[in-house]
């Protein structure tokens, strides 16, 4: 099997950035929230075909494989577009 994949990547926050909304929390007196979401890369759609390997305890009678239609952690392609996914799920909110 090969490996095919246009963009991946992971959003990294930087300590910089960290401090800088912690410090402008501070000076205007604002609230900060922390949620972690288990089934983040769970909501998207994959924009390609990606093909896996049948998991184990699925048997089938000849070689198989399974389209996927949703994204599923480990995939590499998972943090672009889950990224990609979120902007356009803020973007259309306007806030």
């Amino acid at each position: 099997m090969g490996v095919d994949f246009n963009e991946t990547f992971a959003l990294v926050a930087k300590l910089q950035s960290l401090n800088m909304i912690l410090g402008l929390a501070a000076t205007y007196n604002w609230e900060l929230d922390q949620m972690y979401v288990v089934t983040t890369f769970l909501n998207p759609e994959v924009d390609g075909n990606i093909y896996m390997a049948l998991p184990q305890g699925i048997e089938a009678d000849i070689a198989q494989v399974s389209k996927l239609r949703k994204l599923l952690y480990g995939l590499k392609q998972a943090p672009h577009l889950y990224y990609e996914y979120m902007d356009r799920f803020l973007t259309q909110l306007s806030l």
